[in-house]
């Protein structure tokens, strides 16, 4: 899998590879947060914040005037690898979407789900849906996916994942984090499960 990895993202556009314009899309990949953040109260009296369709919101940030002309202004890009940031940023989050279904499934969001035909299938319609950026979706969910947290644990089932919310608990309070992360540390091996899978499908298609 690994050639065919660097295969795919050693192409060029315009002169500068997939890989390097990969890396400039991730730190815009959640501009579109900042326009579509939505705040609703909780029966506690909290507050909780949504983000929906930030991923379409960012590619449209990126392809205004004003925000590709300063890439053009600052990095040099042409309209074409603009337009591959652009696509990267609004696509980040199609696993997430498969996520969001999951936990509405019998199945729920789980290591089995990740393991599981259901989600393979669902990976390879993924890839009919976005020919063009097949390998992106899954290389750009695994990257959202570790800037989240740096608090890693160990789960080899959805049993162990379980256990652990004690200890994830303690690690939050000494290091003075928000106990609401719990869900992200929990959530990371699932998260990089279900992109190890996608990879893989991705790899026996080529």
């Amino acid at each position: 899998m690994r050639d065919k990895f660097h295969d795919q993202m050693s192409e060029e556009i315009d002169g500068i590879s997939k890989d390097q314009l990969l890396n400039m899309a991730i730190p815009f990949h959640d501009l579109g947060k900042f326009t579509e953040r939505r705040l609703k109260r909780e029966e506690d009296g909290s507050l909780s914040a949504s983000f929906k369709k930030h991923e379409a919101a960012s590619g449209r940030i990126i392809r205004t005037p004003e925000f590709s002309g300063m890439l053009k202004q600052l990095y040099g890009l042409t309209d074409a690898q603009i337009e591959y940031i652009a696509r990267c940023a609004e696509l980040h989050y199609e696993l997430g979407i498969v996520r969001d279904e999951a936990k509405e499934s019998d199945m729920g969001y789980t290591l089995a789900f990740a393991q599981s035909d259901t989600f393979r299938e669902r990976a390879k319609q993924l890839m009919t849906q976005h020919q063009d950026f097949q390998l992106e979706v899954g290389v750009l969910f695994l990257a959202d996916s570790f800037a989240k947290t740096d608090i890693r644990i160990e789960g080899n089932s959805d049993e162990q994942i379980e256990t652990q919310d004690s200890s994830i608990q303690d690690v939050l309070r000494e290091r003075g984090l928000n106990p609401k992360l719990i869900k992200a540390v929990k959530q990371l091996p699932v998260n990089r499960a279900i992109a190890e899978t996608y990879l893989k499908v991705w790899a026996e298609t080529r």
